[in-house]
């Protein structure tokens, strides 16, 4: 009797869990495309430069900035240079 008691609580806690991980995982997917949306809304040079505004050097702000877009640095580093959007 009691160890059905223990099996049952188990197994509620572990569903709950479950339960948990995967809202924290559609909540997580949801702020993600909501990030991503927000990144590609600024200019290339707003997005570097709100990361240098962060403390991080131009270098490391424009690597910050290709990976929330999902491009290459050398992408970056162009569109800085010719002064046009990704």
């Amino acid at each position: 009797m009691l160890m059905a008691l223990l099996l049952m609580l188990v197994g509620i806690m572990v569903s709950a869990f479950i339960i948990s991980a995967a809202t924290s995982a559609a909540v997580n997917k949801r702020s993600e495309k909501e990030q991503q949306q927000a990144w590609e809304a600024m200019t290339m040079e707003e997005h570097v430069a709100y990361y240098e505004e962060q403390g991080q050097n131009r270098k490391d702000a424009m690597k910050s900035a290709a990976k929330d877009r999902g491009i290459s640095k050398r992408d970056v580093y162009q569109a800085l240079l010719s002064g046009k959007e990704e």
